[in-house]
This record gives C-alpha cells, structure tokens and sequence, in this order.
C-alpha cells in the first residue's frame, strides 16, 4: 500500500509540474506582457498573505494529527480556516478602502488567497489523512483545470484580473473532492486541546511561512513598482519557466 500510494502521488507530482509548465508556455503565447505581468502580480500578493496567514494550518494539521481525534481536529482546522480568511478579507478590504488598491484588483486578490487557502489546505489535510487518491486526484484536477480556465479565458480576451479570477476558479474547483471527504467533520464540537496544539505548534511557522513567502515574491512586487507588470510579465515567464524545468 505505501508503494502505491508513493507511486500515486509521485505520478501526480509530475503530471502537475508538466502541465504548469505547459501552462506558463501556452499563456505567454496568448496573453500580452502587461495582462501576464498583471496576473503575476496578483497572485505574487496572494502568496504573501497567504504565506502568513494560511500556509501554516497544514503544517500545524499534519503535526498533531491522530486518527482517533481526527474529527475534532478537522473542525478545528475549518475554523481556523474560515479565520485565517476573514484576515485576509479584512486586510484587503482595508487597502481597497485606503485607495492603496482598486476595488475590482482587491476582489480578485481576495478571490485568489481564498482559493490558496482553501486548495493547499485540503489537500495537505488529505496527504496528512494519508488518502493518497484523493491527493493525486485534486492535483491532476488543478493541472488540468488551470490549463482549460486559462486558455479559455485569454482566448476570449480576458485581462490580467479575469486571468486571475479563472486559475483560482480552478484551484476552488479543483479541490472540491477533498472538501466533501472533510466537509462532514467540519461541524464538530470545538476541542480546546486541538485548538491549543495548532496554535503551539503554528505560530512559529506563520513568521517563517510568511516571510520566505515575501521572499519569493519581493523581486516581483518591486519589479512591478518600478517598471510597471509589463516588464514583470516578462520576468515573471522566464522565472517561471526555469523553476519549473
């Protein structure tokens, strides 16, 4: 059984890194250097907040995780999600009301962490569950879906925000496999132990998460302030093309 669960996810690992790869190919193809520079951009933000904010409740998951409390974790872990989201709408929120970023920007980035959170924390909450299936399935889903969304999108003449809105339509979609194994759980009496071992073992990680998140992304949120996104969709391709390869 580990043999084939390691050979699932492993196949899935791969078919994923193919297909982004095909994907930053394909989308340069079709989408000009500021329309690909604006998407970078958004989702470059969506990274840090949600490096700060979300990433942790996986990692935190998978280090308290027990089979026979596994009910009252994953409660908890929906709760904590559903707060960890409602900071970043409100910090979102805050900008778009400070006129730091138009409104239309703001929903489009708050639609994207949203969509962050909800795919990478499913998914790692199914590896953690060891349900080695359901990973591979939600991973090929995204491959998939972010390719078709994409294309679709920029073939009908979308822009920078539409391109956005559809791959975290894809992550959303993408992840709604895991969501309904979980979705049961979701209503279970809250466990002050749970609570207090994701936060003990959590905290540290929103720090680390958060800045090797804005780590990754400095160059190109400082990139886009000096020279504007259609430098950075250049930048951004090549980047990505070699990360991916």
């Amino acid at each position: 059984m580990i043999t084939e669960h390691a050979l699932l996810y492993l196949s899935s690992r791969l078919f994923a890194a193919a297909a982004n790869l095909a994907a930053v190919a394909l989308f340069t193809r079709l989408a000009a250097s500021d329309v690909y520079g604006g998407y970078l951009l958004i989702f470059s933000w969506a990274f840090v907040i949600y490096g700060f904010l979300g990433q942790w409740l996986g990692a935190a998951f998978f280090a308290i995780y027990q089979r026979e409390a596994a009910t009252s974790q994953i409660g908890v872990l929906g709760r904590l999600w559903l707060g960890s989201l409602g900071m970043a709408g409100t910090m979102i929120a805050a900008a778009a009301v400070a006129g730091v970023v138009p409104w239309p920007v703001a929903g489009a980035l708050f639609l994207v962490v949203m969509s962050l959170l909800l795919f990478i924390t499913v998914m790692e909450a199914e590896r953690t569950r060891l349900e080695a299936r359901v990973v591979a399935t939600i991973l090929v889903l995204r491959a998939a879906l972010m390719i078709g969304f994409g294309t679709l999108c920029l073939v009908a003449g979308g822009g920078a925000l539409a391109l956005a809105v559809a791959l975290a339509l894809a992550n959303i979609v993408a992840a709604l496999p895991g969501l309904v194994r979980l979705a049961p759980h979701f209503g279970a009496a809250s466990d002050r132990t749970a609570m207090s071992g994701f936060f003990a073992y959590g905290w540290p990680l929103m720090v680390a998460f958060g800045a090797t998140a804005l780590g990754q992304n400095v160059d190109r949120l400082v990139l886009a302030h000096v020279v504007g996104t259609v430098q950075l969709g250049p930048y951004g391709a090549s980047s990505d093309f070699l990360k991916q390869s």
